[in-house]
């Protein structure tokens, strides 16, 4: 049963890593999107865009953040 259980833990943690992996690979082509905006021209909805890209994946990193401690809590 421990086993099990240590298993499972280590798979959710594997997946969760991923999950922020991910949000921060998004986070920084973001960045690089915004960069590249910001250098050919003065769009507004392009950084606009990118702006809000990266908004959403500094929240989605919080969002896995906080279930990982949630999750080290109840262990």
């Amino acid at each position: 049963m421990e086993e099990h259980v240590s298993e499972k833990f280590s798979q959710m943690f594997e997946e969760s890593l991923s999950h922020i992996e991910s949000s921060f690979t998004h986070l920084l082509n973001s960045l690089s999107m915004l960069e590249e905006a910001a250098e050919e021209k003065d769009d507004f909805f392009i950084v606009l865009r990118d702006i809000k890209a990266i908004r959403d994946s500094i929240l989605e990193f919080k969002k896995l953040a906080d279930e990982k401690r949630k999750m080290l809590i109840v262990k």
